[in-house]
C-alpha cells in the first residue's frame, strides 16, 4: 500500500497564513504553493528535503517566512543565488512570490537538484535555473555577479 501524503493547505488557508506575514498571493501563486507543497511532500519520501513534514507548518515556516523576506528588501528585477537550496528554501517561495526575480538554486546533491528541477519545470516558473555544484566552485564565476557581501 502506498503511502498516504498529506493534501497541501486550501486557497483561503494559504491566503489566511500569507495576510498574517503582510503577504499578498493572486491566484497562480497559490497554485503555485499547492504545487509545490504537494511535490515536496511525494518527494520528502525519498530523500530528506524537510524535517516538516505537516503541510500547514510548511506553509507557515517555509513558505510565508521566505516571502516575507522579500517585502524587507528590494528585489524586484534583482538577481538571486539561493547556495545549498536544498529543498528550495528561501530561493523557490521568493521567486513566486516576486515573478520578475532571476533565481538561481544551487546544490551540491544531485538528487536534491533533481527535484529542484522538477519542482521549476512543474510550476513553469521562468527566470528560475538549477545548478549542480558547490559555492567554492562557484565563487569567482557568482561573486562579481551578486557583490561580495555575503549572508
Amino acid at each position: 500500500m502506498a503511502p498516504v501524503i498529506p493534501v497541501p493547505p486550501s486557497a483561503d488557508t494559504i491566503r489566511r497564513a500569507s495576510a498574517e506575514f503582510k503577504v499578498e498571493v493572486t491566484d497562480e501563486q497559490i497554485r503555485q504553493i499547492q504545487r509545490y507543497i504537494a511535490l515536496l511532500l511525494k518527494w520528502n519520501d525519498a530523500m530528506n528535503l524537510t524535517a516538516i513534514q505537516d503541510p500547514l507548518e510548511i506553509l507557515y515556516r517555509h513558505f510565508c517566512e521566505s516571502m516575507f523576506g522579500a517585502t524587507l528588501i528590494p528585489v524586484g528585477g534583482s538577481r538571486l543565488a539561493d547556495v545549498g537550496s536544498g529543498g528550495g528554501f528561501p530561493g523557490l517561495p521568493l521567486k513566486i512570490a516576486r515573478p520578475d526575480l532571476d533565481v538561481c538554486l544551487i546544490d551540491s546533491n544531485v538528487k536534491k537538484a533533481t527535484f529542484l528541477a522538477e519542482a521549476v519545470r512543474e510550476m513553469a516558473l521562468a527566470g528560475a535555473r538549477v545548478l549542480v555544484s558547490r559555492y567554492e566552485e562557484l565563487e569567482e564565476e557568482i561573486s562579481p555577479q551578486i557583490g561580495r557581501a555575503h549572508v
